[in-house]
């Protein structure tokens, strides 16, 4: 695990991608390291289980299988051990091929049903992750359209951020403008962009777009 810490705090990528590829099990440890209280490092971290997720597909799809299972569980009570970034790490692997992993879209769509008590902790990466689907594959996720909308009034301005990132990723931004408040909307947030960490506003993401370039 210290050489993966070690490769995502250079975002050596290439040497995780060559770990991956003599041990299946290094999707295991990063899904680990996204527990890390390093906001960096855990997104880090979600972007190299997409990059790996790229990677296996097409060679190794019951490898991502597996850990789309574990991570749904993780998202449980039941688990015993909630892993709080889990539906970033869903929408990553799906991301990387649609098609082959279709079944579990619904799934994630689902997740939008939050009990009252989960939702502080997963909505934010529950957009994230609607986002990254829908990018890859149009109209996989419209019905929870209404939702995400719902989202950009959130008490958590973290959650308003997604819902406006989610929605530049699926290119709704006509619905982002039928809400023009959230241009002095300045509550804090965290964006990953470029394997850095941007430390802006609602407002901020509202006015400038989400879309990573």
């Amino acid at each position: 695990m210290s050489d993966l810490r070690n490769w995502l705090a250079a975002a050596d990528f290439r040497k995780i991608l060559d770990a991956v590829h003599a041990n299946n099990r290094t999707i295991g440890i990063l899904i680990t390291l996204t527990y890390s209280e390093n906001v960096l490092l855990a997104w880090r971290a979600i972007d190299a289980i997409g990059r790996c997720a790229v990677y296996l597909a097409p060679i190794r799809p019951r490898v991502l299988t597996k850990y789309l299972r574990r991570l749904f569980w993780m998202m449980t009570d039941e688990s015993g051990n909630i892993a709080p970034r889990a539906p970033e790490a869903i929408g990553e692997i799906i991301r990387s091929n649609p098609e082959k992993y279709s079944d579990f879209i619904p799934l994630t769509v689902s997740l939008m049903n939050l009990e009252p008590e989960d939702r502080p902790v997963f909505l934010p990466g529950i957009l994230y992750a609607l986002g990254r689907i829908g990018e890859a594959a149009p109209g996989t996720i419209d019905e929870s359209v209404d939702g995400i909308e719902a989202a950009l009034s959130d008490p958590d301005s973290q959650a308003r951020a997604m819902a406006i990132r989610c929605l530049e990723f699926i290119g709704r931004r006509d619905i982002l403008l039928r809400h023009p408040e959230l241009e002095k909307d300045y509550g804090n947030a965290l964006i990953y962009r470029k394997e850095h960490i941007l430390n802006t506003t609602v407002g901020g993401l509202y006015s400038a777009g989400s879309r990573p370039e």
